[in-house]
């Protein structure tokens, strides 16, 4: 079972609580707890990345970096959307796609 797989059917295994979200730029930027790896992360969904799915950019260790990378990543989209986004999870790189 793959781990969508597992966090559909065994959700409370993977509990997130939402710490931090914001919306900016037509993105969501989430920064949550993950329980299973004890890390917080921060997750990025923009219809320009990833066919707008999540895309996790960061983790940290404790809440103040979090809130810290959090900021950075809002402060990122306020000026202007990146030319791609490195999930860290799976260290793959998915760069911006254009859309008419």
């Amino acid at each position: 079972m793959n781990i969508l797989n597992e966090i559909i059917f065994r959700p409370t295994k993977y509990m997130m609580a939402s710490y931090l979200t914001s919306d900016v730029n037509n993105a969501s930027i989430d920064t949550c707890y993950v329980k299973e790896v004890k890390k917080y992360q921060t997750g990025i969904s923009h219809p320009s990345f990833n066919e707008e799915h999540w895309v996790i950019v960061e983790e940290y260790d404790d809440e103040i970096t979090a809130k810290t990378g959090h900021e950075k990543w809002v402060k990122a989209f306020e000026k202007w959307l990146p030319k791609e986004l490195k999930d860290v999870i799976n260290n793959t790189i998915y760069k911006r796609e254009f859309f008419e």
